[in-house]
């Protein structure tokens, strides 16, 4: 990953990787748990600043995960929109 000059990290190249069903569920779930804590939990400790950016590359990647496992259930889902896309690929 390279840093920007905020401080946040944008990915240079993407990784592809093989999950079953059951590790496949088990990562939705944690992501859905920790976009959760960024949300609702962190900003309540003293001190914690949010980073908006991530917060939202956090969120469009949550989306486009838990998508791709209604899709593998067979329920019929709306196409992401682009932008929620490029926002996770600027990740």
């Amino acid at each position: 990953m390279q840093r920007t000059k905020t401080g946040g990290h944008r990915m240079t190249s993407k990784i592809r990787f093989d999950l079953n069903d059951a590790e496949a569920r088990l990562l939705a779930t944690m992501a859905e748990n920790e976009l959760f804590r960024m949300r609702y939990v962190n900003p309540r400790l003293p001190g914690y600043l949010i980073d908006q950016d991530v917060l939202r590359h956090a969120q469009s990647v949550t989306a486009r995960l838990s998508e791709m496992m209604k899709k593998q259930k067979g329920f019929a889902t709306p196409e992401t929109p682009k932008a929620l896309r490029q926002d996770a690929d600027a990740l």
